[in-house]
């Protein structure tokens, strides 16, 4: 049975805010396994972000993509999600085998998202790596479910550059990005030119959450190395959402994030992670706050650990486009394009 059991940390930020009641209908949507919804779903996705521990306390991240199916959900309880080889040394898989050859099983979650039809699941469970048979050509994530739930529709752009859209804007090298190590210009750059990432965070307990950010470029702050930063600070607005605070609550228990920030045009993303607090606004100066403009909250990110990530994505990108025209005049009549930066 599912517990009914809030975490500490998203009762505090329910209290703080004052959504006790719209959380409790949120967390009604959770299931501790994955309804046939659910599987039919990630069957049908190119995208499978996955968030998690890394080394030294900090939190990680991939962004896999394949062959819609290419995450297989064996059952109600399980999910295979496969591994290129080049991505064996990254450092989310590198805390899994170091768990598994502990006996523990890493807590991890999946998040997928269709920004056409604006839908999005995220999965949550234990993970070990695995090649389930001979007949399998490579490492695998075997996640045991624990915990998956549909996220409200609204809030999500379906006009992203290089993914359900055509690209005509600048180009990113990944040499110029995948070998830095703070903030640099080239990587403020960047992180203000993007219109979505992907927010991961855990609980006291080792639970992980993925949950999406978006909005019109420029809603990631990216701040220079300082004194007090020294490899540099994100401001991530949060505006007004389901009140479950997933993600804030996890912050205010543990000061951890990370954030997976993809570039499709350019096929690649990066991976930033470090301290986290929650902040309000009004404690920003002037400029920041107005560059933080209709936020209720911000999410303060200090920049610990940079990782960079490639790979050869132009088979599930062109699915995304030709899937995106074929069902953007049928979802035209029933809803607008939403720029709402959430």
């Amino acid at each position: 049975m599912q517990s009914s059991v809030v975490p500490t940390g998203q009762q505090l930020a329910r209290s703080r805010w004052g959504t006790h009641e719209s959380g409790a209908a949120f967390d009604q949507k959770k299931k501790p396994y994955l309804s046939e919804e659910a599987r039919e779903f990630i069957e049908q996705q190119t995208i499978c972000v996955v968030g998690g521990p890394g080394p030294n306390h900090t939190l990680s991240g991939l962004l896999l993509l394949g062959a819609p199916g290419f995450v297989r959900p064996s059952d109600a309880y399980t999910c295979l999600v496969p591994i290129e080889p080049a991505l064996l040394d990254a450092q989310l898989l590198w805390r899994i085998e170091r768990d598994q050859a502990a006996g523990r099983q890493t807590q991890i979650a999946l998040f997928f998202l269709c920004h056409t039809t604006r839908r999005r699941l995220c999965v949550h469970g234990r993970a070990e790596l695995c090649s389930p048979s001979p007949a399998y050509d490579r490492i695998y994530i075997c996640l045991h479910v624990t915990q998956s739930f549909f996220h409200c529709p609204r809030y999500i752009r379906t006009q992203i550059p290089g993914l359900t859209v055509g690209f005509g804007g600048r180009h990113w090298q990944a040499d110029d990005l995948c070998t830095q190590d703070s903030l640099s210009a080239p990587v403020r750059a960047f992180l203000e030119e993007r219109v979505l990432c992907y927010l991961c965070t855990i609980s006291h307990t080792g639970e992980c959450g993925l949950n999406h950010r978006g909005g019109r470029p420029g809603f990631i702050v990216a701040l220079p190395p300082d004194k007090r930063t020294p490899r540099g600070l994100i401001l991530l607005p949060d505006y007004a959402g389901n009140g479950a605070f997933e993600a804030i609550g996890n912050i205010m228990e543990t000061g951890q994030a990370a954030l997976i920030v993809p570039s499709y045009a350019d096929q690649l993303a990066l991976i930033l992670s470090g301290s986290a607090q929650v902040i309000e606004p009004e404690q920003l100066l002037p400029d920041l706050q107005q560059r933080c403009s209709g936020a209720q909250r911000v999410l303060a990110i200090g920049v610990e650990r940079i990782e960079g990530q490639t790979g050869d994505w132009q088979g599930p990108l062109a699915h995304e486009r030709q899937r995106a025209a074929l069902l953007r005049p049928q979802l035209a009549s029933t809803h607008s394009e939403n720029t709402c930066p959430l």
